[in-house]
């Protein structure tokens, strides 16, 4: 069994794409399993097109399948040797369900409603090496930290992390100094209500031998990538922080995204029974996401054909949100989105000849002043 590292936590086995010739082998199908669900498509795949002025119009939604956990899961986890190889999962068994996922450009997503925003972002000044890490830290990091600055309100945004994604690649294939990783088709968020606070305070901790981020902390001459005042006034509840993901589409010549296309579930549309944590079970620590069960309420969408000029942000964690505050969506007079669920998947609009997906995602630690 192949493992692919994908996050600070997450591993996951990517399945054959049908429309692509070097798609990796299939490794399991729904139902109870030790591996990793399939990215498939169903077998009747529909593609939806606004047809209001009786003529084929614009895209509208797709059909296709998002693997969640099946309802009678109660606990999944994974055991990560020190060379960051998994054991086989425990508790774990899926279920495959054919939905419709929605065309979001028809509609207005808010990053604090919806949980996602599709925002412009073009690259000016020259252009970003995404293959190649110390680049994207130089010169992307800057980028995404200006972008969330001035959608969000927050104070202070600290870009710490990324990800490279190729559908296609294998498992730790590199391409400079860049790990690619595949593209993830577990629906899926990367915090929970205990790995999120956990986080933030490491990052105001010196930075592990592993941190992408330690050796220009260093040469900085800072300690860590926060001020401990200010991660000790978020702890305390004074601050509010959240994590963000900004997604973008990194594939040359300027090309759509086609194939595995990320999509998201509004945030409005989740409720906390939802959630089932899954746990990595470390030698010296226990890291976790948040796995869901299929809800029909769950409304996904995805912006079809992403621009290299456009981004995606992904709030995957906010203190403020209504889910972190532990309460539903009717019990507060203004809701505000703690996460989306989202996961990548078989796009039946793709065309056969569609180029592999190449994406990157960098993760932001956004704080804002000191509440009244």
């Amino acid at each position: 069994m192949n493992i692919h590292l994908l996050g600070p936590f997450l591993a996951f086995a990517v399945s054959p794409n049908n429309n692509s010739n070097n798609a990796p082998t299939a490794e399991a199908s729904s139902g109870d399993s030790n591996f990793w669900p399939l990215l498939q498509l169903p077998p009747d795949a529909a593609i939806h097109y606004d047809e209001s002025n009786g003529s084929k119009g614009h895209l509208e939604a797709v059909d296709s399948m998002m693997n969640y956990c099946a309802s009678h899961v109660t606990h999944m986890q994974t055991r990560r040797d020190l060379g960051g190889t998994d054991s086989a999962l425990e508790g774990a068994s899926w279920d495959s369900v054919t939905l419709r996922i929605n065309n979001a450009r028809r509609s207005e997503c808010l990053l604090d409603r919806q949980g996602f925003q599709l925002v412009s972002c073009p690259v000016t000044g020259g252009e970003i090496h995404f293959k190649d890490s110390e680049d994207v830290i130089d010169h992307y990091y800057p980028l995404c930290e200006k972008v969330l600055l001035e959608s969000t309100g927050a104070s202070l945004v600290k870009a710490f992390d990324h990800n490279v994604r190729v559908s296609g690649s294998k498992n730790h294939d590199k391409e400079g100094n860049t790990v690619l990783q595949q593209p993830i088709g577990v629906v899926h968020n990367d915090y929970t209500h205990v790995s999120a606070p956990r986080r933030l305070e490491q990052l105001g901790k010196p930075p592990k031998a592993n941190d992408s981020m330690k050796s220009r902390l260093e040469a900085q001459g800072l300690n860590s990538l926060l001020d401990p005042t200010i991660v000790q006034e978020v702890l305390e509840g004074k601050r509010r922080f959240a994590f963000c993901n900004v997604w973008r589409n990194i594939q040359p010549c300027k090309t759509p995204i086609q194939q595995f296309p990320l999509a998201c579930v509004d945030a409005t549309t989740q409720e906390l029974k939802d959630f089932l944590t899954f746990q990595i079970i470390y030698a010296d620590r226990i890291g976790e996401n948040y796995f869901s069960r299929y809800q029909t309420r769950h409304k996904w969408c995805y912006f079809p054909e992403m621009l290299p000029s456009e981004a995606l942000v992904l709030k995957q964690w906010d203190s403020q949100g209504t889910l972190a505050l532990k309460k539903e969506m009717d019990q507060v007079q203004d809701f505000i989105s703690t996460f989306s669920l989202h996961s990548a998947f078989e796009d039946p609009s793709s065309p056969p000849d569609a180029p592999s997906r190449e994406s990157i995602e960098v993760r932001c630690v956004l704080i804002w002043d000191k509440k009244e």
